[in-house]
């Protein structure tokens, strides 16, 4: 049943706004190369997901803040953390005025990921992820390699 919420309604409906990281690994070997029914099966190769820190209501208004993400010494991204929709309620929005998984819509205190600030990042050895915000440390992940030698992918 569709409804007729304002992203305004939902957004004085959020209880928090927190940064996290998905981690995307196939169980196939082609990955993301797999057929898309395959990989969709997959569950589209989620792996789990690190609620990171609580930020700022701010975060979801214009211009975010600078993102750098690296893996030791090296930089794998940086640049403004940006939603690629240009605004992170935007998925939110639409999945509230229009649940189709047949979930019963959004409950009072679900964790909801609306999608990437910078990309799907591929460290390529088991490895340290740091991440900052405008220049302070906000979040480290420990990724290490799976059996087969292949390191996941965070998206963050």
């Amino acid at each position: 049943m569709r409804k007729n919420y304002s992203r305004a309604e939902i957004e004085a409906a959020v209880g928090g706004i927190y940064l996290g990281v998905e981690i995307i690994d196939s169980r196939l070997i082609e990955g993301s190369n797999s057929p898309f029914e395959l990989f969709l099966a997959d569950s589209l190769a989620n792996a789990g997901y690190v609620l990171g820190p609580q930020v700022p209501r701010e975060f979801l208004m214009g211009d975010g803040p600078a993102l750098t993400v690296s893996a030791g010494a090296q930089l794998l991204y940086r640049g403004q953390a940006n939603h690629p929709s240009g605004d992170p309620l935007t998925p939110l929005v639409a999945y509230a005025n229009d649940p189709s998984d047949q979930l019963g819509g959004l409950r009072s205190g679900q964790i909801v990921t609306t999608g990437s600030l910078c990309g799907v990042i591929s460290p390529q050895a088991s490895t340290q992820i740091d991440i900052t915000l405008n220049g302070v440390h906000v979040m480290q992940l420990d990724m290490t390699a799976n059996p087969e030698g292949e390191s996941e992918k965070a998206s963050g």
